[in-house]
């Protein structure tokens, strides 16, 4: 049992079910874990029921936005998660995909923190010459890429599991 955890709920008990905002990051698998505001845990049965009804295998952008509204107004994402999730919807748009056109969402994100990364890499081997604020925006980038891939894996996984409990080894 952590005492400074409790501690810090008691002493702040809004911030239940919220990631750091200072940190900016939410990780999904932790997010399993984590209280929601609501009061129970991500990963339960409603986590379960929303994801059940949505393949991201071959999900819209539409029904991705519907998704991510879903689970957000579940309690079972943070603010954080639904604009990462909100962020993917809008790159699709960008990249001229239609509403209502299924996608990959794992294979789309992979070539994408690919690509991504490999543009930090090459922003790094110029390291003289490139500002560090471009630095720092590119690994920003390729942070958010991996907040998003792990989210749709995190999704496929439940997908596949048939919507079962996920052992977290918590």
């Amino acid at each position: 049992m952590q005492i400074n955890g409790i501690a810090k709920q008691l002493l702040n008990p809004l911030s239940l079910g919220q990631s750091n905002p200072s940190s900016g990051s939410s990780s999904p698998i932790a997010a399993l874990d984590r209280p929601k505001a609501t009061g129970g845990t991500t990963g339960g049965a409603e986590f379960h029921e929303i994801l059940s009804r949505y393949d991201v295998s071959a999900i819209t952008p539409r029904e991705l936005g519907d998704l991510a509204q879903e689970l957000h107004g579940a309690g079972e994402i943070t603010d954080i998660d639904l604009r990462d999730l909100n962020k993917v919807r809008a790159d699709l748009e960008q990249d001229g995909i239609d509403s209502d056109q299924p996608v990959d969402l794992t294979s789309m994100l992979e070539k994408k923190l690919a690509q991504s990364t490999a543009a930090r890499d090459a922003l790094r081997a110029q390291k003289p010459s490139v500002s560090a604020s471009d630095l720092m925006a590119a690994d920003k980038e390729v942070a958010e890429k991996n907040r998003q891939l792990e989210w749709i894996r995190k999704f496929a996984l439940v997908q596949a599991s048939g919507a079962v409990g996920i052992d977290t080894g918590a």
